[in-house]
């Protein structure tokens, strides 16, 4: 309904003066932050790119809350799974 679309809306948007939780950075690759906890991403490109080596190598990374071909996962402890 319009009203519950205005509602949503309302709650969606940003404002400057309010404080927002950062979310945990639990994917880096040499120290630059690639995932945060709560999000997710897309592995896009051309075709034979080595998209799924990519993809594999970060989700080792993560099954292993540890270092994988440079990809460092650091799962927090109440969260310390990986969902595929």
């Amino acid at each position: 309904s319009p009203e519950q679309a205005v509602i949503l809306w309302q709650e969606s948007r940003l404002s400057l003066s309010r404080c927002y939780e950062k979310a945990p950075e639990i994917l880096k690759v040499h120290g630059s932050v690639i995932g945060t906890l709560g999000n997710f991403s897309a592995s896009i490109g051309k075709a034979k790119s080595k998209k799924t080596f990519n993809v594999s190598a970060i989700v080792a990374a993560a099954l292993k809350n540890g270092t994988v071909l440079r990809y460092a996962a650091e799962l927090p402890e109440e969260n310390g799974k990986c969902f595929i």
